[in-house]
């Protein structure tokens, strides 16, 4: 009678990192939008002086902790000083400021996080960046991911340990 090798976990001996970039996002990400639309005359034309009083006495602490998004559903035409006065007066009060929606902030904020990414953790290491992930990312941040690593990496792969495909190997 033949004795019965215990199976061996090949993966798992593998020297391999993975990186989930859906992690990136805070836990209990809250999103807020702050839609232009809702400070134009007649929802189409920006009016400077009414504009500038409706920003300032706009309540901005209700984005404390929250990543802002800056929106116009509208089809005005928004002087570009416009978005930098939203910018800076939700820069005092929110994580961070985008201009985009609340569809698309993830996607920001995940691009925020990679390019923060200290690579000296990731030197001379075999990555794998997960495939699957509840929130539907952009292949922007995959570009991302990949420019930020393949630089230090030994290997980039992409999927799951047990079926990855590779990307980049040195």
């Amino acid at each position: 009678m033949a004795l019965e090798k215990e199976p061996v976990n090949k993966v798992s001996r593998k020297d391999i990192l993975t990186i989930d970039l859906e992690s990136f996002l805070p836990g209990d990400t809250q999103i807020a939008v702050f839609d232009i639309k809702d400070y134009l005359y007649k929802k189409l034309i920006l009016k400077e002086k009414e504009f500038r009083a409706a920003m300032k006495s706009h309540m901005w602490d209700q984005y404390h902790g929250k990543y802002l998004c800056i929106t116009c559903s509208s089809d005005a035409v928004i002087p570009l000083w416009a978005y930098m006065l939203i910018a800076s007066c939700g820069n005092e009060h929110s994580e961070s400021v985008y201009y985009t929606d609340e569809k698309n902030a993830y996607n920001w904020i995940i691009l925020e996080k990679i390019s923060k990414l200290q690579v000296e953790d990731f030197e001379n290491r075999r990555v794998i960046v997960k495939g699957c992930s509840n929130k539907a990312l952009d292949p922007s941040v995959y570009i991302a991911i990949t420019n930020k690593l393949q630089p230090v990496v030994r290997s980039l792969q992409f999927g799951e340990a047990c079926s990855m495909v590779p990307v980049f190997k040195k």
